[in-house]
């Protein structure tokens, strides 16, 4: 938890063996955060990663579009906040609610009927267009989340700070963020193409 983390913590844990920590920044807007009952503040997730930085260990943000009450523009603010915030590696995923989550309670009359529990899973790939998403607010179309979701990758990765990062710390092997690249890359112009 980004709340549970500062400086001095972070410098003993990485002089331990620390390499990677993962932090739920979850969204960058505030009212989705207090909505989700994360208990923390875009400013105490900005604290976090700084601390995170000075220490010198590598970051995962986790971030997830298409929570209750999301609009097109709170989606855009979590994608701004997570270029703001530089982890190493953002992962954007798409709301599900998990049976037994309070999440799954409070909208299960309104999800698929007879639906497969192999599909409450954050590895299936929503944007690949094989599965209707599970959950989708109302403010938003499936097809628009899924965009969303492909425009926070592209957004995020296709920065030459990022590229620039990854290769010269060689965190990600030349060959592979070539392929990842041309996947986010083909992935975002065919969702603009779709939204035409």
């Amino acid at each position: 938890r980004v709340d549970k983390v500062d400086y001095k913590l972070l410098r003993e844990l990485k002089k331990s063996g620390l390499y990677l920590v993962q932090y739920g920044f979850e969204s960058g807007n505030q009212e989705i955060l207090d909505a989700m009952h994360k208990n923390i503040t875009l400013d105490v997730s900005r604290l976090a990663m700084e601390a995170t930085k000075k220490a010198g260990v590598f970051s995962v943000g986790l971030f997830i579009l298409g929570m209750p009450g999301e609009t097109i523009e709170s989606c855009c603010q979590t994608i701004e906040f997570a270029k703001e915030l530089d982890c190493d590696i953002a992962k954007f995923n798409i709301a599900t609610p998990y049976p037994g989550s309070q999440f799954f309670s409070d909208f299960k009359d309104k999800l698929p009927k007879n639906i497969s529990t192999s599909r409450f899973t954050s590895w299936l790939d929503w944007g690949d267009g094989s599965d209707e998403l599970i959950y989708c607010p109302e403010a938003l179309s499936k097809q628009g989340l899924i965009n969303l979701q492909r425009k926070a990758m592209f957004d995020f990765y296709v920065r030459p700070k990022i590229i620039t990062r990854h290769l010269l710390k060689r965190t990600i092997p030349l060959h592979q963020l070539l392929i990842g690249g041309s996947l986010v890359v083909k992935k975002y112009l065919a969702s603009k193409k779709m939204a035409r």
